[in-house]
């Protein structure tokens, strides 16, 4: 079941008084695809609603609720519906406020803008962009019933977690539409191949969605720096993305600063990376300054393109914990089949300053997570129409 919360302005051209073009069909067809799918129309004002057909069940909401959690906490103990199958259809601020308020995802029907035209939904872009009724059909179609969808996941420590979204392997990979996937977000991630942008993003939130619980703790977001420091600006998009929809913190600055540039490691043979360590990302990488006392007791998450033996995330779980750092998530987009190499490193002074010091005591502890069978399958249902 899933249920699909929207507003007047969402389906109502106020110029014409009548449905926005193609709008109700792509509704109906949200609904035809499980019988108990179900769209409500909610509004504050029982005129407004009273003028519109009855196509679509429609309540008459207090305005206490109209932004805040009640609604939608009355709605889940009445139906006991998860969070992660509840999608708000906005085109104002009062919408925003919901979906942010209860950490839902937000459609937001830029097709109606011109309702509201300055709102502050339109004008800071939240959500998921939809351009037309005929582009919201193709999301239903397409990420409405994605499912565990993660290839990778690994409990670091007891307060670390690694995810990572696809399998990096994509010379090894069999099936041809996985592949061609996976070759194509590469594109995207490494060549800015931008023609393959909104449906990686979008299936990065779905996903992120089915571990609502987690992804809701999250205080501050973050991604990993590219080895020669400059502004990453896919990662930073997913990272926006990620912290407009999951977090009430507005700060928007990079929590990892590359102060110099650190060897890529892909130029590394796989002996020198495991004998490296983190070894010349703690000699480039600090915390940047402004999130001095903010970080600590918070939960953060870190996202990154791809990682192989964990070296990335080794170096954002030492960093954010040495600032005391409650929980980490490290999110890495692509993962590499190889065992995740935890590492014994103790660390000294100021991680917001550059010179502190490190030292590896011992051998790593390789560590392997759990791959997810079945996720080839949510990718393929998902990302076919890019092959």
């Amino acid at each position: 079941m899933k249920l699909l919360i929207t507003s007047i302005d969402a389906l109502i051209d106020n110029l014409t008084e009548d449905y926005f073009d193609g709008i109700k069909e792509a509704l109906d067809y949200f609904e035809s695809l499980n019988e108990d799918n179900t769209v409500v129309i909610i509004s504050i004002h029982q005129d407004r609603l009273d003028a519109i057909p009855n196509d679509f069940e429609k309540v008459c909401v207090n305005a206490n609720y109209r932004r805040g959690t009640g609604l939608i906490q009355y709605i889940n103990n009445k139906i006991k519906i998860n969070f992660s199958d509840i999608l708000i259809l906005g085109a104002k601020e009062d919408d925003l406020f919901l979906a942010a308020n209860s950490k839902l995802v937000l459609l937001t029907a830029d097709y109606a803008r011109e309702n509201n035209p300055d709102d502050k939904l339109y004008t800071y872009r939240y959500g998921i962009g939809i351009l037309s009724p005929a582009r919201l059909r193709y999301f239903f179609e397409h990420f409405l019933n994605i499912n565990n969808p993660w290839y990778y996941r690994l409990k670091v420590d007891d307060s670390t977690e690694l995810y990572g979204l696809t399998n990096a392997m994509t010379n090894m990979e069999l099936n041809p539409d996985v592949k061609a996937i996976g070759n194509s977000l590469k594109g995207f991630l490494k060549s800015g191949i931008t023609e393959f942008k909104n449906p990686f993003l979008i299936y990065s939130l779905i996903s992120a969605y089915q571990n609502h619980s987690e992804f809701n703790e999250i205080n501050y977001w973050g991604y990993y720096p590219s080895s020669t420091g400059k502004e990453n600006e896919v990662l930073k998009t997913f990272k926006e993305v990620l912290r407009k929809t999951f977090s009430s913190s507005r700060k928007t600055d990079d929590i990892l600063i590359r102060h110099k540039p650190s060897a890529a490691r892909k130029n590394m043979s796989a002996a020198e990376r495991i004998s490296n360590g983190c070894n010349s990302e703690f000699d480039t990488i600090i915390l940047n300054p402004v999130y001095k006392h903010l970080l600590r007791g918070k939960n953060v998450c870190i996202i990154d393109d791809y990682t192989t033996h964990g070296s990335s995330c080794e170096t954002v779980r030492k960093l954010l914990k040495k600032a005391g750092v409650n929980k980490i998530i490290f999110i890495a987009l692509g993962k590499f089949k190889v065992d995740y190499k935890i590492y014994d490193y103790e660390i000294d002074g100021d991680v917001y300053k550059v010179g502190y010091t490190y030292k590896c005591s011992g051998e790593f502890t390789a560590v392997r997570g759990t791959i997810n069978p079945d996720y080839k399958t949510n990718l393929i249902e998902s990302l076919n129409h890019l092959l």
